[in-house]
Parts: C-alpha cells; sequence; structure tokens
C-alpha cells in the first residue's frame, strides 16, 4: 500500500509540472514574445467563477501588460456557465471591432 501512495504522489507531481509547462500564465511570465505584438487577445472570467477563470485571467492580462500588444480583460457578473453566448459574442465583437453580425 505504502509503494502504491509514492507512486500516485509521484504521477500528481509529473502531472502537475506538465500542466504548469502548458500553462498560460507561466507560458507568459516565462518567454514575454509569447505573444506577437499584432496578437489581439480577448481574456474573460465571470465575477463569481467556481474555478477561478477569473483570477487566472486577470493574471494573465496583468502579465501581458508588460509586452503584449492589444488585449483586454473583462469580468461579467455570474458563475463559469452563465450567459455564455452573450460572453462569446462580446469578445468577437471586441476581437473584430464591430459586431458579429456586421461581419458577413
Amino acid at each position: 500500500m505504502r509503494e502504491f501512495a509514492q507512486n500516485h504522489r509521484t504521477m500528481g507531481r509529473d502531472v502537475w509540472a506538465r500542466w504548469m509547462n502548458n500553462d498560460p500564465l507561466t507560458i507568459v511570465q516565462k518567454n514575454p514574445q509569447a505573444f506577437a505584438t499584432n496578437q489581439i487577445i480577448y481574456l474573460e472570467g465571470a465575477a463569481q467563477d467556481e474555478y477561478s477563470g477569473n483570477i487566472g485571467a486577470l493574471k494573465i492580462n496583468e502579465a501581458l501588460s508588460q509586452f503584449a500588444g492589444r488585449h483586454v480583460f473583462y469580468e461579467p457578473a455570474g458563475r463559469h456557465s452563465d450567459r455564455v453566448a452573450e460572453r462569446l459574442q462580446r469578445g468577437l465583437n471586441w476581437v473584430f471591432g464591430k459586431p458579429l453580425s456586421d461581419l458577413n
């Protein structure tokens, strides 16, 4: 049983290390050129996000402020899955600089 527990902890550390190597905030902090200055980056997370997506997105936005081009962070009221279509529409409108319905 002790061997299983030790292997499980080791596997957990390995999985966490792989996650951190691919974590957007870690990538931005390690490599200021991770995003080109001509990229448009829209970040958002609901204020009551039960997965704390808003906190991660805000931290990424703050890191991008030091070296990236056009980016924004939006924190709407609600939870993680609230008003997803409306939030997606807002993000697309910001990225394209006009309402999505005008893109046709």
